[in-house]
């Protein structure tokens, strides 16, 4: 029989399918059998502090409720119950502007695989997809999907949701596709649809970043104020002493 060509598929956000400001680790999950779901980018802080947030987020959703529905091979289930089954989103490449392209190379050394991504004028493109720190020969297809940030309601499903329980039940077996493949195909998109959550935790924490430096740039500044203005008093006290005498 004909031999199957294995292909490694890239998970990607349209967010990042634009020019970018700022160079910036890309987070996700590597799912295994050459399945990676690219979440976002976290251009504020370095590799430790990256995965810092990443952990707090999978703490704080593995502990949240909510009260959204998928239908999994039959069945119903909350979303939070599957998020708390997943794996937590870790680094898994960096993305760079054009002429750019330097990070800490113990975060890449430290990823079984790993996305290369740059800009280039309005185009995005790899520099290398690497597997253990090879540049991998399979073929590579990138899938686009828009995240569901801003609509909690919206989310991928490998099957049509049908909202009459009783058809559940007498579905007739013709009109259901292979299970196995669905199971893998909505455990896939159970990432995808937790991504547009990792995203938005991921701004968050960008904006309170920036106001916590610009909180530290003010206090300097009123620090560097303060001690100016104190060196003033000193001086025309000891100028004030020396007329005196």
């Amino acid at each position: 029989g004909a031999r199957s060509e294995h292909v490694a598929k890239i998970f990607w956000p349209l967010h990042l399918c634009q020019p970018i400001s700022e160079s910036g680790y890309l987070v996700g999950w590597d799912l295994g059998g050459g399945e990676i779901v690219v979440a976002s980018k976290a251009s504020f802080a370095n590799a430790m502090q990256v995965s810092e947030y990443l952990a707090d987020f999978h703490r704080q959703s593995s502990a949240s409720l909510e009260p959204n529905v998928t239908e999994t091979s039959g069945s119903f289930r909350s979303r939070s119950q599957a998020n708390q089954q997943q794996m937590p989103p870790t680094i898994v490449g960096y993305m760079s502007r054009e002429g750019e392209g330097l990070c800490e190379p113990d975060a890449r050394d430290a990823c079984k695989h790993w996305i290369d991504a740059f800009t280039a004028r309005t185009q995005i493109a790899f520099r290398a997809i690497l597997s253990m720190g090879a540049e991998i020969s399979e073929r590579v297809i990138v899938i686009l999907y828009e995240e569901s940030a801003t609509e909690p309601w919206h989310y991928y499903m490998a099957s049509p949701i049908n909202l009459d329980l009783t058809a559940l039940a007498s579905r007739g077996h013709s009109n259901v596709t292979d299970p196995s493949t669905r199971t893998c195909l909505q455990h896939t998109l159970d990432y995808v649809n937790t991504a547009g959550q990792v995203y938005m935790y991921l701004q968050g924490s960008s904006q309170a970043a920036a106001k916590r430096s610009l909180r530290a740039a003010v206090w300097t500044t009123i620090a560097s104020e303060t001690n100016r203005q104190a060196f003033e008093r000193s001086q025309a006290s000891a100028n004030a002493l020396f007329a005196w005498a």
